[in-house]
């Protein structure tokens, strides 16, 4: 639809050019600053987001060091580290607990649910730091220095957005313009996680998402890579699962049939 809409009367083929052809993007391609763009660009380096996180280590007086961490080793959403009203009740932000030296929860309330219908509710994602990754380990040792147990938030996700924008130009320049944001990095975790899981319930899961059929509009797992030290993955409301093991049953269908091997 037109915002604001077209006059009444007008036909179709009348309408003015929609928002896009008359805004400063109608100079690129729809869809090549996408996400999944993004990591097209960044597949060839395995270790990009190790030196995103190099930077992130050397950028002194950075506030928003934890809430970058959180995003290298969740694939949640912005809004998940601000607190604020969630269908299961409040949510101080993200709650990381050290269980034991290898043993890292990390528990954060999605923000879409629809009023309680969709979503997980609650997801806990528990990992190894000393298998995950260097993020993981920075929060291990952040949980052990406050005693165990830290909350994470952030009153700005558009602050701890610009940060990462800003990191990530000095970290990775031959990016040029394209920006890393949180969102990247959910992609490429739950990319990641479809390497590593297969995809279904637990990537679902992970992702704070109610059904295993939404993880089709990420990046696949082509763009994944193997990670290590993962845990479990739980939530307090099961994912709507089906989609992807329907869509493996077909795909071994089609590779099954009579004749496929002489085509």
């Amino acid at each position: 639809m037109l915002e604001p809409p077209a006059p009444e009367g007008v036909l179709p083929f009348e309408r003015p050019p929609s928002r896009w052809h008359t805004s400063s993007n109608a100079t690129r391609e729809r869809g090549q600053d996408s996400k999944e763009s993004v990591l097209e660009l960044l597949k060839d380096d395995p270790a990009w987001d190790s030196r995103f996180w190099n930077e992130v280590v050397n950028t002194k007086n950075l506030i928003h060091r934890d809430v970058i961490a959180i995003h290298m080793v969740a694939p949640m959403r912005p809004e998940e580290t601000v607190p604020g009203d969630r269908p299961h009740g409040w949510s101080p932000g993200v709650v990381l607990t050290l269980h034991k030296e290898r043993c890292l929860s990390i528990t954060f309330a999605p923000v879409k649910s629809q009023e309680g219908l969709f979503g997980t509710g609650l997801t806990e994602i528990r990992v190894d730091p000393v298998a995950y990754g260097e993020p993981a380990r920075y929060l291990a040792a952040r949980c052990k220095a406050a005693g165990d147990t830290i909350v994470i938030c952030t009153k700005s996700k558009n602050a701890v957005r610009k940060a990462m924008a800003k990191i990530g130009k000095r970290a990775l320049p031959e990016l040029g313009n394209v920006m890393l944001t949180p969102y990247v990095f959910r992609h490429q975790l739950i990319a990641d996680f479809k390497k590593t899981l297969g995809g279904g319930e637990d990537v679902a899961a992970a992702a704070g998402q109610g059904t295993d059929s939404t993880q089709s509009h990420y990046a696949g797992a082509a763009y994944g890579r193997k990670r290590e030290g993962i845990i479990s993955i739980t939530a307090l409301r099961r994912p709507r699962c089906g989609n992807v093991e329907r869509a493996r049953a077909l795909g071994r269908r089609r590779r099954d049939k009579p004749g496929r091997d002489n085509e």
